[in-house]
């Protein structure tokens, strides 16, 4: 570890959801700030509002523009939700609301339990205002130590969802997600994935990438050999808390993320039974022609890639060339486009996963995800941004599938959805 750093051997904090565990290590020692301002200065009104309140009152000043209550809205939820952001927004509020000495604030509040990219700062127009100000420098070389720092660190972030009924220690069928450049673990978080763990009885675990740019964003590196074994000592860090069964786990990951649980896959195919990478890019040389080099070491996998629509040619190409190198040495593969525009998961993805999984759990199940995945699309299409709960509870438990079908909907779903890049024959 680097010197100046408390080493903090295993902090475990419990999230408001009961089955979500936090685990964080070698935590950085952070430089002290003199803060600008101590209090909020919301009056009390505001501070005994509720989060529902709060995001209504802020939806109505952002449609009246009223740069006065907005910043007063984005101080409480940087106050009192903490939610990854909130920081930022309640800068930029209050900068644009001309309160200065706030806006530096949060900014330093950002740097320490966010992340605050002092290029970004300085090219963002609405804090063109503080680079004026006389206490600008000071603040901005507290921006950058910090900054350093969490660069320099060892800085570790495991997050785990399980199901609800969950008894510690006890084996379950385990999904490692991993996430996008810049991102965070907490992109597996919420309460879509806390039904998927609950309705098939999984555990997900989520993990920081290796190289930390700040306490909230997080890359892949170019050494794959230590990225694997980063990700697996943080398997092994939850085993007080849940065993992986043996031959039950599978990855699942979004951009960089996406090609590492490709790569994975492909490094250690006696380990996961399959994955799912949405949009898998990397701003490094991708290693799946040389990891699998038409060996038939794939046999019994099943990987599903998908990209948005949007995303452009370039993309589609990719997922359909990593698609047929995994058929060529011996796994199923599926290479699907969903609608939509931008790098973005899709709509529906708790859907997507949950059928993605069912597949690769229950291997002679293909033929379930061909009949509910034309609904899901064509719900899409129509805009539909989730099933109603009893349709999700459809969608997780196969026994249950009739429930929620309809025959009309599969039949123009699967004559007109946009299924492209479909291997019908090699994937059933």
């Amino acid at each position: 570890m680097k010197r100046g750093f408390l080493l903090l051997a295993l902090a475990i904090h419990f999230s408001a959801q009961a089955k979500v565990i936090v685990i964080e290590k070698a935590v950085p020692e952070l430089p002290k700030m003199e803060p600008m301002l101590e209090a909020s200065p919301l009056p009390h009104v505001w501070r005994v509002r509720s989060l529902h309140e709060v995001l209504e009152t802020l939806k109505a000043a952002q449609k009246a523009g009223n740069v006065t209550e907005i910043a007063a809205a984005r101080d409480w939820l940087a106050s009192n939700r903490k939610q990854d952001g909130d920081l930022w927004e309640a800068a930029v509020a209050q900068a644009r609301a001309a309160k200065v000495e706030w806006a530096m604030r949060w900014l330093q509040e950002a740097a320490r339990h966010e992340a605050c990219d002092i290029s970004e700062v300085e090219s963002e127009k609405d804090f063109a205002p503080l680079l004026k100000h006389p206490q600008w420098s000071a603040v901005r070389k507290d921006l950058q130590e910090c900054a350093a720092k969490w660069r320099a660190s060892s800085y570790i972030r495991i997050v785990l969802t399980l199901p609800e009924s969950h008894v510690a220690g006890k084996e379950l069928p385990m999904v490692v997600g991993i996430h996008g450049y810049g991102s965070l673990p907490e992109d597996f978080v919420g309460d879509d994935i806390q039904k998927i763990c609950d309705d098939l009885a999984i555990a997900v675990i989520s993990v920081s990438g290796r190289g930390v740019m700040a306490r909230n964003s997080f890359e892949w590196t170019n050494d794959i050999s230590a990225d694997v074994a980063h990700i697996f000592s943080c398997l092994d860090a939850v085993k007080d808390h849940v065993r992986e069964q043996q031959g039950q786990c599978a990855l699942i990951g979004f951009s960089q993320g996406g090609q590492m649980a490709l790569q994975l896959l492909a490094l250690h195919p006696q380990r996961f039974r399959g994955a799912v990478a949405m949009s898998p890019g990397s701003r490094h040389a991708s290693r799946l022609p040389a990891i699998l080099d038409g060996a038939q070491a794939m046999a019994g996998k099943t990987v599903f890639l998908s990209w948005i629509s949007g995303e452009g040619s370039g993309m589609a190409k990719r997922c359909r060339e990593d698609a047929a190198l995994f058929r060529k040495s011996g796994a199923k593969a599926v290479a699907q486009a969903f609608p939509g525009a931008g790098h973005q998961w899709p709509r529906g993805y708790a859907e997507f996963f949950s059928l993605a999984l069912q597949v690769m759990r229950w291997r002679r199940m293909a033929w379930w995800y061909f009949l509910r995945m034309p609904v899901v699309q064509m719900r899409w299409r129509h805009g539909a941004e989730r099933w109603c709960s009893s349709s999700v509870s459809c969608s997780l438990r196969p026994n249950s599938w009739c429930a929620g079908m309809d025959a009309c909907a599969v039949l123009r779903g699967v004559l007109f959805g946009p299924m492209e890049s479909l291997n019908w024959i090699r994937v059933c």
